[in-house]
Order: C-alpha cells, then structure tokens, then sequence
C-alpha cells in the first residue's frame, strides 16, 4: 500500500484533524510539514502536534508533499491557491476556493487555463450514515427521488447534500430563504462542553430555504449552527421518492415486488457497551444488506476523520492521475454559487433567481 504524503498550510482547528488522521494510520499518512507565518505558532503547533513545521514556503515545498491541503482563513486561501496552481501542485481546499461570484469565474478560468488539480475537501457525504443513505438512494429503494430537507450541515456543505441526494446536476433554480431568531442555550463549544454555570443563553439564527429548480425537484435547507454542538438540537433528513422515503434512520419502500416495507438504518460501532476494542464505526446496515463498510478499520477515528480520510485518499488518486476527481471543481463551485445565492436570499428577503455559470 503506498503511503500518501502531503503537507498542510494552516494551523487552525481544521487542519488538525489531519494531523490526527496521520497519527492514526502512519503507515497510509503522512504530513510532509505545515506551513504557519507566525515563529511562535509554528514552534507551538509543533510541540503538541509532533509534525514538523515551517515558516518559509520554499522550505515548505522542498519537503516534496505530493499534494498540499490548504486551510487557512478565507481571506488568505486565494493567495495561496493561485499560487499553487502556478506552480503546477495538486490542491485541496478545505475552505470554499472563493466568496463571490466573480471570484469563482476567475479560478474557473485560471483552474482552465493551467489545467490545474484542485478539488475542495467535502466531506459530508462520505461520512457513515449519510453514505449509506446515498447508498440506498443510489440502489433505486426509494424510486425518482423529488424532496429532500437536509438539517445537518451549513452552507455549501448543505446544498451538496441536497443535490446529492435530489440527484441535481448544474439545473437552474428559485431560492427563496427567511432567517429567525430562536431563543437557545449553548452547552458546548470548539473548545469542548460547558458546565451548567458557563451555559450561554442567546440566540440563535435559524435559516429556512427552499430551492426549486427547474426540473420540478425541491429542496429544503433548514439548519441553525447550534445543532453541531448541542446535545439538546437535533439534526435530521427527509428524503422522498415514487417508491419511499427515507426520515432520518427510517426508511419505507416498495420493494421489487410491490411490498411496503419498512427498516432503520442500523449502525454498528466498536468500542460501545462491553465492546473493549476501543470507538470506530464499523458499518451501516438495512437488514442483511451492508450500505457502509468503514474502509479505514482498524484506525480509532471518528466519523469526521474518516470521512476526511477518504478525501485524502481521493485527493491521492486523483493527483496520481489514476481516478477523476471525487469532488470535480465545477461541482464544488456550484455548491458555493448556490450557497451564494442563498446567503442573498435570506439577507434580502427575496427570491434569487440563479443563472447558468461559466462551468457548467
């Protein structure tokens, strides 16, 4: 098996999971340096990480990574990433690769004319119960899908699940949103949970958009950022075709015979109950039929990890020339037009009509 080497620019919460991915499975990963600016962020990050670091780009790049995950703040990502393309070096961004319409229309261009290797680390549609999901979708159990609602991530992350799951292409669309103010209690942050007397009561944005596009597919994006972290807010999916639907765990379908039937998604982890092995999903079942099995076993990672994992394994191949890209840049640059226009839609009130895009 080789061992996929690649280095990371940035030192900030994203780029550890990384880290941890590389810690877990040495012998598949391996982080060739991360870059960081700052002397003394740099010399921390390498005490707690154990990876070693660099402030110089030059030094950064001799170190040979076969592609560079960047993850730094929005506002330094387009640097960098142009001049990675520049210099011919496989990207992948784990932040949208630009903010604004125009922004996206001038890397489509340059990612053209260079014929660049950028893809985006979206990883949400690889993780466990959602790939499996994807799965029965994909097996035909719920027929035409026509309706999906995801509330589960944010932003583009969320309006690639939902074309995902609708099975939309670049099809044009009305996007209307409306944006409430909800009363909540934050119980957990970044930085891990709260005890009951540092509980943060505020409130929360809550965002509601529909998409309509033109093929007559509707889907709805309903998500507050309080369900990351909140044991009390809960996250959920409906997904409906001719032959079923899928709500949350639940799924109900016509089988081949014209029979109503009904199952959960049932999935099986390590390290649960009297389980010793220590935590790693396992695998996603539907009765005898195995949806999911975690590629990544016996490594002890959470669903994020391997899911992030399996970007960088896509990433690897795609950068070797072996495999298309596992998330193509025109898609990736849809999702973020679309999250765009949603953005305009709930700040104004008014429905935005989207228009086909240079990349399509």
């Amino acid at each position: 098996m080789e061992k996929i080497r690649f280095g990371i620019i940035g030192g900030g919460w994203r780029s550890r999971f990384y880290v941890t991915i590389a810690r877990q499975m040495p012998e598949r990963f391996g982080v060739t340096g991360v870059l960081l600016r700052d002397g003394e962020k740099a010399q921390a990050y390498a005490a707690q990480t154990g990876v070693k670091t660099f402030t110089s780009f030059d030094q950064f790049m001799a170190a040979s990574p076969e592609f560079v995950v960047l993850s730094v703040h929005r506002s330094a990502a387009p640097e960098y990433l142009h001049l990675l393309m520049k210099m011919g070096v496989p990207v992948l961004c784990e932040t949208p690769p630009a903010w604004s319409v125009p922004e996206l229309e001038e890397l489509w261009k340059e990612y053209t004319q260079r014929g660049a290797k950028v893809q985006v680390a979206e990883q949400y549609f690889a993780r466990p119960m959602i790939a499996a999901k994807l799965e029965a979708i994909s097996l035909g159990m719920l027929g035409e899908v026509s309706y999906a609602e995801q509330s589960i991530c944010h932003g583009y992350h969320g309006v690639n699940l939902l074309r995902r799951f609708l099975g939309i292409g670049f099809e044009d669309c009305v996007v209307r949103g409306q944006r409430f103010l909800i009363p909540a209690t934050q119980t957990r942050t970044r930085d891990g949970e709260l005890s009951p007397e540092q509980y943060i009561v505020g409130s929360a944005k809550r965002d509601l958009c529909t998409f309509s596009f033109s093929n007559g597919k509707t889907g709805v994006y309903n998500f507050s950022s309080e369900q990351y972290r909140s044991f009390i807010r809960r996250s959920g999916v409906q997904i409906l075709g001719h032959r079923g639907e899928i709500n949350d765990d639940e799924i109900f379908w016509l089988s081949q015979d014209g029979v109503p039937s009904a199952g959960r998604f049932q999935r099986y982890d390590y390290g649960v109950g009297y389980d010793h092995d220590g935590f790693c999903p396992r695998s996603v079942t539907l009765g005898e039929l195995e949806l999911y099995r975690n590629p990544f076993i016996p490594a002890r990672m959470g669903d994020e990890e391997i899911a992030i994992a399996d970007c960088l394994v896509g990433m690897y191949e795609y950068a070797k020339g072996r495999a298309e890209a596992f998330y193509p840049l025109p898609e990736a640059l849809q999702d973020t037009y679309l999250a765009i226009c949603m953005g305009n839609a709930l700040e104004t009130g008014e429905p935005v009509v989207t228009q086909p895009m240079v990349w399509h």
